[in-house]
């Protein structure tokens, strides 16, 4: 919903920690595109069992912690498109995520 989009919005700054979780448990999409996060941490996108699709396009991430992606079993796609920042990716970043088949 719209309210939870904004209440999101207002979670994020530069790190995309764990109050994702805490905001917004029922989130089935979010769009961060052309955001000031720098660094996706552990466990920022954990246990959100509805979830499937999630856009970081566009932003200034440069690196994703292992485990950032954590038992997702609904989520489908995930975008980092044009970031042209993103320099280290940890090859443990997606974790329980049975449904990924986009990551671009």
């Amino acid at each position: 919903s719209q309210y939870e989009g904004r209440r999101l919005k207002k979670l994020l700054y530069r790190s995309l920690d764990r109050p994702v979780k805490n905001g917004v448990p029922a989130l089935k999409k979010t769009i961060l595109r052309r955001n000031k996060i720098s660094v996706v941490r552990f466990l920022a996108f954990d246990n959100l069992i509805h979830l499937k699709e999630i856009s970081l396009a566009e932003s200034f991430i440069n690196y994703v912690e292992s485990f950032s992606f954590n038992n997702l079993p609904n989520l489908e796609s995930v975008s980092f498109r044009n970031s042209e920042f993103l320099f280290y990716f940890d090859s443990d970043a997606f974790h329980d995520t049975p449904k990924l088949h986009t990551l671009g």
